[in-house]
């Protein structure tokens, strides 16, 4: 393993989508085939809340309240491994050994993360945390800002809040700038909510490139009869996006052929090899 490479394990078609079209799709993590993405970063600041000695209703309020932001916020993502030849990443990634691990250069990848006036529209480059004390010291803004509205009241008044929105009352605008403030800080700390995972899945070792739901770029395309958000990032431009190209233990695409359609497609400096892993 380059320490400067990340992998993405994918499917035939995906890998040839991927070269073919010289571009990378971000899409939808609440789509994913894990249920619990975004869940679990939910779960660790209202359990921290409980610690802290919050009551059952306000806990159970704010659960809520999270439940609501992410699912209409939302995340898209790239899923990325430091290790590109993991027997289990192909059997559970890469269409049981038949597909590809792609090497990305993580230098490159880190230049799409660049600087922009709108937080939304930013791209993250994140290393998936595992540890509880991880988890807890990538939240903690956004829970500390959570516990200060909840300390002003500001959940107690989920039900009213379309009235507030209307009210012309002083204090109203008050705890309505304040949900306001709340609900801004989510869409920001959203792509920070898909970096949190149970340490069970640590042998993965995963990154992710991550980008708000409600960005400007944001398309629609119709997947197991889903309709899904992504994100089309092109790797066109400076530098060499991929490095290296690992054809599955299953994969029976000759290596020539593979370098060849990576010449076709400006590819051509990437290193082709295929697995060491025997599975059949």
């Amino acid at each position: 393993m380059h320490m400067d490479t990340l992998y993405h394990y994918c499917s035939s078609s995906a890998f040839y989508a991927i070269i073919q079209n010289r571009s990378i799709w971000l899409s939808s993590m609440q789509q994913s085939n894990d249920a619990n993405e975004g869940k679990f970063a939910i779960e660790v600041i209202t359990n921290w809340g409980k610690e802290d000695g919050l009551s059952e209703k306000l806990v159970d309020d704010i659960k809520n309240y999270l439940k609501t932001g992410t699912d209409s916020v939302g995340c898209l993502g790239f899923c990325l491994s430091e290790h590109g030849d993991r027997l289990s990443q192909w059997r559970g990634y890469a269409d049981d050994g038949k597909g590809f691990s792609i090497g990305f250069s993580r230098t490159y990848l880190e230049s799409l993360c660049s600087p922009k006036s709108d937080p939304i529209e930013k791209l993250w480059l994140k290393k998936i945390l595992y540890e509880f004390d991880q988890h807890r010291s990538e939240l903690s803004s956004l829970y500390s800002e959570i516990k200060r509205a909840a300390g002003r009241g500001i959940f107690r008044h989920g039900e009213e809040l379309q009235k507030i929105i209307l009210s012309e009352d002083p204090s109203d605008k008050t705890i309505f700038r304040e949900y306001a403030n709340l609900v801004g800080k989510l869409v920001i700390s959203s792509p920070h909510l898909y970096t949190l995972k149970s340490s069970s899945f640590s042998e993965e070792s995963e990154w992710r490139l991550l980008t708000s739901q409600t960005g400007s770029e944001v398309r629609h395309r119709l997947v197991n009869n889903q309709i899904v958000p992504y994100c089309e990032i092109s790797l066109l431009g400076i530098g060499s996006p991929i490095t290296e190209i690992i054809l599955g233990p299953k994969q029976q695409s000759p290596v020539e052929v593979v370098q060849d359609f990576l010449k076709e497609n400006k590819f051509g400096n990437a290193l082709v090899r295929r697995s060491s892993a025997t599975y059949r």
